[in-house]
């Protein structure tokens, strides 16, 4: 069973709400443990399937009840105001503003009228969001993880109980209709028309991991590129290999030297990088190195930011350059779910077998699944669990301005975790 990972926010000092926003996998608060269950991280990707929007997770705590409060960090502000629903930053200071909010019971979904607001704070502070639904006691449980969403322009909260993320009411309200046959119908017809044909490779005559895709961007006269964009009229197509172990390439984004301490990619090769070993690059410094939720070997490892809102680049036991745990650089949440957005509206997963004909490598085109677009909540989710990682893929001399760069990007790990960050792939016939 795959482990999700928590993050206990630092919120007010009088009443803190334990939020789980996918970090560590154990939360604290005073000495109040919280862990997500494996129910709870099933019940979580069963919904993830079924809605395909953004999230977030509260663990219902006895101050939040006994008090009728709980306080609104910065990502659930960010939701309600990228869904339309609420905008704390419009809110005046003890002003309390009143919204249905529609939640999930053991006797079907109940509309309960939502408190939203800033109370009065010190002269010149900003008082710290909150909201509470009428008598949201009667329908949770103390230490009940609850799931919250906006959609179309309403907000949901889902109780993580067996009982009701696989109830009717559930499916009806959520059943998404993510039929994408108008924009994947060109690729289809293509693809059938290559069944049972062997196609000669781009590079027939070396093997190369990428060579399967562009053989295949060919076919669609595309040219190879390296687009932030879907390659075919909205659609990214993604071959592989039949036998490949390689994890999916996301996209490619070097972090934002803007609020990064080392501003660039060669700044960061240079410096945590290692003593080149390939013939034709005497005194570089490469980095061809997987970066994920655990620190590698040249210490470097990912950990999501919800307060600041950035996924960080860290570094711990190498003290030469820095005390364990420090900032190598970032890249901010924006610019990460936009390249996401960007790049997977939607997904054309094609499979091909390979076979040598006259000593030149050909490919057979066999199998086509359809992904929709992600959920950027999700990607951050799947850092923290270590299933998506960043890969660095690059030298440079320290002297002159010699270099090569294959792509530093953001990758998943393993075609079966593709269904957690995109939801069930939709597998197409091509026989027909």
């Amino acid at each position: 069973m795959l482990k999700y990972i928590t993050y206990s926010c630092a919120l007010t000092r009088e009443f803190r709400a334990v939020f789980i926003f996918h970090s560590r996998n154990i939360i604290t608060e005073g000495s109040m443990r919280h862990e997500a269950t494996d129910i709870e991280k099933e019940l979580i990707d069963e919904l993830n399937n079924k809605i395909r929007g953004e999230f977030c997770l509260i663990r219902v705590t006895q101050t939040m009840l006994e008090k009728c409060i709980i306080d609104a960090n910065r990502n659930f502000s960010r939701i309600l105001k990228a869904g339309g629903f609420f905008d704390y930053s419009e809110a005046a200071d003890g002003e309390i503003s009143s919204k249905n909010v529609e939640i999930l019971a053991e006797s079907g979904w109940t509309t309960r009228e939502t408190s939203f607001y800033r109370p009065k704070a010190k002269p010149e502070k900003a008082g710290d969001p909150r909201f509470w639904p009428s008598r949201f006691g009667e329908l949770v449980e103390q230490e009940e993880l609850i799931y919250i969403t906006v959609v179309r322009h309403s907000l949901f909260i889902i109780p993580l109980r067996k009982g009701l993320v696989y109830s009717r009411e559930v499916q009806e309200r959520f059943d998404a209709e993510h039929q994408v046959e108008i924009r994947i119908g060109e690729v289809v017809s293509k693809l059938k028309e290559l069944q049972g044909k062997w196609v000669k490779s781009c590079s027939p005559l070396t093997a190369n991991a990428k060579d399967v895709g562009d053989t295949l961007e060919a076919q669609f006269n595309l040219p190879i590129n390296n687009l932030g964009t879907a390659d075919y009229h909205g659609v990214e197509l993604k071959a592989k290999r039949k036998k490949s172990k390689t994890a999916d390439t996301l996209f490619s984004q070097v972090p934002n030297p803007k609020i990064s301490p080392k501003m660039t990619a060669r700044d960061i090769i240079l410096a945590y990088g290692y003593e080149s070993t390939h013939p034709k690059r005497e005194g570089y410094k490469d980095l061809f190195v997987t970066v994920s939720a655990k620190p590698n070997p040249q210490g470097l490892y990912l950990s999501v930011n919800y307060n600041e809102e950035t996924v960080d680049l860290k570094c711990t036991g190498r003290p030469e350059l820095g005390p364990d745990g420090h900032l190598v650089a970032a890249w901010d949440f924006d610019l990460l779910e936009s390249r996401l957005s960007e790049k997977h509206p939607t997904t054309a997963w094609i499979i091909a077998d390979e076979k040598v004909i006259s000593n030149e490598i050909h490919f057979k085109f066999e199998t086509l699944e359809v992904s929709q677009k992600p959920v950027f909540s999700q990607f951050l989710f799947l850092i923290e669990r270590g299933l998506i990682a960043f890969d660095w893929r690059g030298g440079y001399h320290p002297t002159d301005s010699g270099r090569v760069d294959k792509g530093h990007a953001f990758r998943l790990k393993s075609a079966r975790n593709r269904c957690l960050l995109f939801g069930d792939l939709r597998p197409i016939d091509l026989t027909s």
